[in-house]
C-alpha cells in the first residue's frame, strides 16, 4: 500500500496536477491535496476514503466552478474526507445542481465559501440496487454560504450543522423527515424565506441567530427542543405547523411583524417559557385547544430578561421600556 503524501495542484503548471479530479484519482487514504490559489473548473468526484483538499491560502483565492452545470460541483461519496478552504460555485440553488453533496458518513465540509449554490447531506441508491448509502454523521462548520442552502435529505442522523452565515436563500437550513440526533446550532442566517425548516424529525435547534426572515423557524410534524436562539426582524418569528411537539426555551423573539409565534394547530404537549418576547403581537392560535405548559417551577439562575429567577416569559412592551 502506498504511503499518506501531500498532493499539490496547480491550475498553471509547476505541481503534481493541474486539477483536483487529476489528484483524487491519483490518491489514497490520508493523503493531503493542497488547491492552490486559481480557478478550477470541472465536477470533481471525491470516491477515495480519508483524503483531505484544502486550499493551500485559506484566503477565498480558490475558485471551483461546475464545468458541467446540469449537475453538482463537487460529489463526495467516501467516507472521513475533509473539504475546507475552497470558494465553490453551484450550478443553481436547484437542488439536483448543487455547490456540494455528501453522500458519505464523518466528512467534514469547514471554512468554505459557497455560492450560488447549497450544500447537500443525503442518501443515494447503490448502483447494482442492493442497498441505499446515508450520509451520517457529517460536520457541516464554519462555512459562508450566499445565495444557497443547507439541505439534510431524508433518513440521515448524528449530523452536525454548526457556526454557519447563511444569506439569501429559499431556506436557510432545511431538515427533512425521519432522522434522529441532527443538531443546527451557531448558525447565522438572514435574509432568507425561512431561516430554519424543520419536517418530521426532532433535530436539536439552538445558539441560532435569525434576521429578517418571512419565518424564522417553521416546523411540521416536529418534537425536540427550540432554545437559545435569537429571532429578530421576521414577519413570524417562530411558526408551529401540524402535530408540533416541542419545548421552546430560553429564546429571544423580538420586533417581528406579524407575531412572535403562530400554533396553527394549537395542540397540547409544548412547553414555552422563559422567552423574551417583544412584537406588537406575541403569540398567535389557531382553532385547536391546546393545553401547553407556559412556565416553569421557579428556580434560582438568571433568567432571559437578567433577573435572578427562572419560571415564566418575559413579555415586553413593543417600545422595548419594560413589563407589557
Amino acid at each position: 500500500m502506498a504511503s499518506a503524501k501531500e498532493i499539490i495542484v496547480d491550475d498553471d503548471y509547476g505541481a503534481d496536477f493541474i486539477s483536483i479530479q487529476e489528484a483524487v484519482n491519483n490518491s489514497v487514504t490520508g493523503d493531503i491535496i493542497i488547491v492552490r490559489s486559481g480557478t478550477y473548473t470541472e465536477n470533481v468526484l471525491v470516491d477515495v476514503t480519508g483524503i483531505t483538499i484544502r486550499s493551500e491560502s485559506n484566503n477565498g483565492s480558490v475558485q471551483v466552478k461546475p464545468l458541467n452545470e446540469s449537475t453538482g460541483t463537487l460529489l463526495i461519496t467516501a467516507d472521513n474526507i475533509t473539504v475546507s478552504g475552497l470558494n465553490i460555485t453551484g450550478a443553481s440553488k436547484d437542488s439536483y445542481k448543487n455547490a456540494i453533496f455528501t453522500y458519505g458518513d464523518m466528512n467534514n465540509v469547514t471554512g468554505n465559501t459557497v455560492e450560488n449554490g447549497s450544500i447537500f447531506l443525503g442518501s443515494c441508491t447503490l448502483e447494482n440496487l442492493t442497498g441505499i448509502l446515508y450520509g451520517e454523521m457529517n460536520n457541516v462548520t464554519g462555512n459562508i454560504i450566499e445565495n444557497g442552502s443547507i439541505f439534510l435529505g431524508p433518513e440521515i442522523s448524528d449530523n452536525l450543522i454548526a457556526e454557519n452565515k447563511i444569506s439569501n436563500g429559499e431556506e436557510g437550513v432545511h431538515i427533512s423527515c425521519c432522522g434522529i440526533n441532527n443538531t443546527v446550532s451557531g448558525n447565522t442566517i438572514s435574509n432568507c424565506s425561512t431561516g430554519i425548516y424543520e419536517y418530521d424529525q426532532g433535530a436539536n435547534i439552538h445558539n441560532n441567530r435569525i434576521t429578517d426572515c418571512d419565518y424564522g423557524i417553521s416546523l411540521s410534524f416536529a418534537s425536540g427542543g427550540i432554545d437559545n436562539n435569537v429571532i429578530l426582524n421576521c414577519n413570524t418569528g417562530i411558526f408551529l405547523r401540524e402535530a408540533c411537539y416541542v419545548d421552546i426555551i430560553n429564546n429571544t423573539i423580538a420586533s417581528c411583524a406579524e407575531c412572535g409565534i403562530f400554533d396553527q394547530e394549537n395542540n397540547n404537549g409544548k412547553r414555552i417559557y422563559n422567552n423574551y418576547f417583544n412584537s406588537s403581537l406575541n403569540i398567535r392560535f389557531g382553532a385547536g385547544e391546546g393545553e401547553n405548559t407556559w412556565n416553569s417551577s421557579l428556580a434560582s439562575g438568571t433568567n432571559i430578561a437578567g433577573g435572578p429567577y427562572t419560571g415564566g416569559n418575559f413579555w415586553a412592551k413593543p417600545d422595548g421600556t419594560g413589563f407589557s
